[in-house]
């Protein structure tokens, strides 16, 4: 009714919500460990600067990541309240690190900063950790090595594809992927036009949806020119799939290949294999 195109969520329980339509569609990779870890050297021809909110530089960067990178999330003014926001007691600040050279943004984290309950250790949590070339993140891990007199800990939430390893004295603290979002397309028709970095021939899928009926009936998809083409087919199909399995193949999280593997897609006599692409996925935003 207000035109949502998707809907996305943290499952309290996976199987509840599959059988509602959503499916995973990203994992988030948890690393933990002091800062004294790193052994990468702050670069004096790097600046960087702390900011409580970001500034029209930063936003327009992370805006550009977002557009080319992952699921990210485009974000406004409000959406970036929501990001910084403060929810626990334990948490002291948060913000944005805005690195350059030149004059130039080539990078941004977002960092918050929460104290111990019991004494008086204080721990750094980073969720946004983007760049555009290795100088720019050495000077990243850098800063934060330099954080080690006043953070005992630094926990990151990134994506899977994510590696830190060769930038670290030791093992983590703690390293493991965890299960998280998960997306349900609401509205299929309404992706028609979708900016989207893969190619795909067309492809003709009965879809199954038993809460929408809109969502019901052959759509042929399509990906041409880095657009997504969605429209309502009356020719024989070539694939039957739920919602929930063209929800997560759309994110980039699964394709109709493995969907088929493991009995969520049934191909049809027509089947002409064309799939999309399968991607590393990922989405920060808190919802």
């Amino acid at each position: 009714e207000k035109g949502m195109q998707v809907s996305v969520l943290y499952p309290f329980n996976v199987d509840f919500y599959r059988k509602y339509g959503w499916e995973l569609f990203f994992k988030t990779k948890k690393l933990v460990l002091p800062p004294t870890t790193i052994k990468v050297e702050s670069n004096p021809s790097m600046n960087y600067q702390f900011l409580s909110f970001p500034d029209s530089d930063v936003k327009a960067f992370y805006n550009q990541m977002a557009r080319t990178h992952y699921n990210l999330a485009i974000r406004n003014d409000h959406q970036w309240r929501r990001h910084l926001k403060v929810f626990f007691n334990d948490e002291a600040s948060t913000g944005v690190v805005k690195f350059s050279r030149n004059e130039k943004i080539t990078g941004m984290l977002t960092q918050y900063l929460s104290r111990s309950e019991k004494g008086f250790d204080s721990y750094l949590t980073v969720k946004d950790f983007y760049y555009i070339d290795q100088e720019t993140k050495l000077s990243m891990l850098g800063y934060l090595r330099s954080l080690s007199h006043q953070v005992k800990e630094i926990t990151f939430y990134t994506a899977e594809d994510f590696e830190l390893w060769p930038y670290l004295a030791d093992r983590p603290t703690d390293e493991k992927l965890e299960t998280s979002g998960m997306i349900r397309v609401l509205n299929l028709e309404s992706l028609n036009g979708l900016n989207v970095d893969f190619e795909m021939t067309p492809l003709r899928i009965k879809v199954m949806d038993n809460l929408l009926e809109e969502n019901n009936g052959t759509f042929e998809i399509q990906a041409e020119n880095g657009k997504l083409i969605i429209q309502k087919n009356r020719k024989e199909p070539e694939l039957e799939c739920d919602i929930s399995g063209i929800s997560s193949a759309l994110s980039g999280f699964t394709n109709f290949s493995e969907l088929i593997k493991i009995g969520n897609a049934k191909p049809l006599k027509k089947f002409t294999q064309a799939d999309v692409s399968k991607s590393v996925t990922f989405h920060s935003e808190p919802f």
